[in-house]
């Protein structure tokens, strides 16, 4: 486990679990998202955290360091490499972003200073607000 500063659980893991603690671990809360494969309007998937793991045909960006033998780019989503990775804006597509809350506030709104149209964002965050 690698605490991370402002972790929103990191600091309650590394800090104050001990071995033998009791753990209730259950499965995804909030809301969620499917595309089924007949719709024909497009969609964007962008996670962070553990917001990745639900996510398919993924282009990975590390924002703090990568592993060793990794040639891609690394650091925080911006306009440029979202203008690489997504669905331009006019395509209007279906937008749909996990993670914890700064990520998902972070990336909602890149994607509306972009001009994706923000009745078609969704986000699910998890952990308090302004975290």
């Amino acid at each position: 486990m690698e605490r991370l500063e402002n972790g929103e659980v990191s600091p309650y893991l590394t800090d104050e679990l001990r071995p033998g603690d009791p753990l209730e671990l259950r499965g995804p809360i909030g809301g969620w998202f499917v595309w089924h494969p007949g719709e024909s309007d497009p969609v964007l998937l962008l996670g962070g955290g553990s917001g990745v793991v639900p996510l398919v045909w993924v282009d990975l960006l590390y924002t703090r360091r990568a592993p060793p033998g990794w040639e891609g780019p690394v650091g925080r989503l911006d306009a440029a490499r979202l203008a690489t990775l997504a669905w331009p804006p006019a395509d209007r597509p279906a937008c749909f972003v996990c993670g914890p809350t700064g990520f998902a506030e972070a990336v909602a709104n890149l994607l509306v200073d972009q001009g994706y149209a923000p009745e078609r964002i969704k986000t699910e965050r998890f952990g308090p607000s302004g975290a």
